[in-house]
């Protein structure tokens, strides 16, 4: 089998292609990963560096076999693994075609990126599809938002948020999983952004500031 952990340890950037991608992204990152059924959008004219992983559950028959085979009788879920290998100094991830599909897989794929981004410092954020939301690590943040927006979180964590948004929190509140307290606020511009823990944002269209 393939050493996954020595392929991927120099690189920071990756585009993970779940099983329900539709279109490749115009812009992929340094490392591609198709994970599984992900692996059905690889083509030849993808130039950049690339692994296929999974149990091969979601792939068509005629397609190539996984350069790295997982069984398919197994406690965790293809993108749990694939995260696990991630080296340490990871910094962005760009998720797509993970979403959309059955509500328990959506909340597992949530659940296991937040639990890789308490798990390191240097991964501040993860992108899924194309863009209109993030998973946003603990820390502050400063973004451009224009519009209707929404901060859910998985667990309870105290969120500060000032700036340009119709609903502003001065100080530290926590808020609780899945709650509503972070729903349907509107941003006019700069809005700056303090959290605990990981957080999901979404947004129709918004920017982060470098």
């Amino acid at each position: 089998m393939i050493d996954v952990v020595s392929r991927l340890q120099k690189h920071s950037k990756f585009t993970l292609i779940g099983p329900l991608i539709k279109n490749l992204p115009k812009k992929l990152q340094e490392f591609v990963i198709f994970v599984d059924g992900g692996a059905m959008a690889l083509n030849d004219l993808i130039e950049t560096p690339y692994l296929t992983i999974g149990d091969g559950d979601s792939i068509a028959k005629d397609k190539p076999q996984m350069q790295v085979p997982l069984k398919s009788e197994k406690d965790f879920s293809d993108l749990a693994f694939v995260l696990t290998q991630l080296p340490n100094n990871t910094s962005y991830l760009h998720l797509c075609g993970f979403l959309g599909g059955r509500l328990d897989h959506q909340l597992a794929v949530w659940g296991e990126v937040c639990q890789m981004m308490e798990e390191t410092q240097n991964l501040l954020c993860v992108d899924f599809d194309e863009g209109h939301h993030k998973l946003l690590n603990q820390g502050p943040h400063e973004l451009n938002v224009d519009g209707v927006f929404s901060l859910i979180s998985l667990k309870p964590q105290e969120i500060r948020l000032k700036g340009k948004a119709k609903y502003t929190l001065p100080e530290f509140e926590t808020l609780m999983p899945l709650n509503s307290r972070g729903l349907s606020n509107v941003g006019y511009g700069k809005i700056y952004l303090e959290t605990s823990g990981p957080l999901l944002l979404f947004k129709s269209a918004f920017c982060l500031d470098s």
